[in-house]
């Protein structure tokens, strides 16, 4: 049950956000150099315990931000910030 709230409560967000956002989002504009944003999703594991099924491992919410700089029309610079747990249990695979 705590997986499939996680799950609706990012899509949740994610809606959300798409729709409050501006229209600068949506498209480049002539001159703009900087981009700031901010980002909520899931995280789940995928690896030895858990190598083909996505759904199967608990999902957990993660959040974060970027920032980009457009050096000029072909070239750009992006930092990236990231915030989650994975998890995974050997009892339940």
């Amino acid at each position: 049950m705590t997986r499939l709230r996680s799950i609706c409560c990012g899509l949740l967000a994610m809606s959300l956000a798409m729709t409050v956002a501006t229209p600068e989002v949506w498209g480049q504009r002539r001159g703009s150099s900087k981009e700031i944003g901010y980002q909520l999703g899931t995280m789940w594991y995928v690896g030895d315990l858990n190598p083909n099924n996505l759904f199967r491992s608990i999902s957990n919410t993660a959040q974060g931000a970027y920032f980009r700089y457009n050096v000029n029309p072909r070239v750009s610079v992006r930092g990236q910030y990231v915030q989650g747990s994975v998890e995974v249990f050997d009892a339940n695979h």
